[in-house]
């Protein structure tokens, strides 16, 4: 390699690097269903908590019989779980007739490429995030489960309650929550919002600040700022060359 050629490779990379930091978060559709639909239904509950409501399509009246199918995979397994990719006695599955809503935040390159950029970084993750935003009640039946502790007991029939992992539209609401909690807070925690906008990658959150209070500033706005939402924090981390607080 010439050095001119390695001249050219790094301006490439400077130019990269300056826009993932620079980057900010992706812009919201408006003309997008899903995202038409996260504005008309989202509402809070008494303590705070985001109820969402899926956006189906019509199919979602084809979807038939299910119980038998669950039935034989309990007796097989003997655990509870739930598979919204399991066909109906129609030939649907619950995942296809959802709406699958677009990426709402930046890729990891931007983020990680951001991150690093900060003396002092922040990294922790969301505790359970699907289990902390409630589906409205009338499409709970949708999120039938079948439990029973062992062969012994009578089958019990639950509902879930909460956004659940494996339903093709939970990334997007989990997602699209977060840019609400960051959008509608602004002016409160305006350092705050804009990184929980910016900086998380599904759960996780890569951030930082200049400096150690900085960090820890930042730390208390974002416990502030989520728990309001009935959001809880775990493996929090604060790390610098020359400091290290879990």
């Amino acid at each position: 390699m010439t050095n001119q050629q390695l001249h050219n490779n790094f301006q490439r990379f400077w130019k990269i690097e300056h826009y993932a930091i620079k980057r900010d978060q992706p812009e919201l559709d408006s003309r997008n269903e899903c995202e038409q639909h996260f504005l008309s239904t989202i509402k809070r509950d008494s303590e705070g908590r985001f109820v969402v409501t899926f956006p189906y399509k019509d199919e979602v009246n084809e979807l038939w019989d299910s119980l038998k199918m669950a039935e034989k995979r309990l007796f097989a397994m003997e655990h509870g779980y739930f598979d919204g990719s399991a066909r109906t006695s129609s030939g649907l599955s619950l995942n296809e007739v959802h709406r699958v809503g677009p990426v709402v935040q930046n890729d990891l390159f931007s983020i990680t490429m951001r991150f690093h950029q900060y003396p002092i970084v922040l990294s922790v993750d969301i505790a359970q995030m699907y289990r902390q935003i409630k589906v409205t009640e009338n499409q709970q039946d949708l999120q039938r489960i079948l439990w029973r502790k062992d062969a012994s007991e009578l089958i019990q029939h639950f509902r879930l309650t909460t956004v659940t992992y494996g339903t093709a539209l939970a990334p997007f609401l989990a997602t699209r929550n977060l840019r609400k909690i960051g959008g509608d807070n602004k002016q409160g925690y305006p350092s705050a919002s804009q990184v929980v906008m910016r900086d998380f990658y599904v759960d996780d959150l890569l951030t930082g600040a200049n400096t150690v209070e900085g960090a820890r500033q930042l730390k208390t706005e974002l416990i502030q700022l989520l728990s309001a939402a009935g959001i809880n924090f775990r493996k929090w981390a604060i790390i610098t060359h020359t400091y290290s607080k879990n």
